[in-house]
């Protein structure tokens, strides 16, 4: 099975709720085209923050 490249643009936030988020942008690998692949990605990097997707690129 090939892996997806894939650049994206999220923002994030400590509280879930409240408080400012934070933009950032994440480029890697997941096993497929799949966004919940995408988010599970992105919790592993920021334990315990809420997660918005804002874009996805696939390449």
């Amino acid at each position: 099975m090939a892996s997806e490249y894939a650049n994206v643009r999220y923002r994030y936030r400590k509280t879930p709720g409240t408080g400012p988020w934070t933009g950032s942008t994440w480029s890697g690998t997941v096993k497929s085209k799949s966004e919940t692949l995408v988010m599970q990605s992105l919790r592993d990097k920021h334990k315990g923050y809420e997660i918005e997707l804002v874009e996805i690129k696939w390449r």
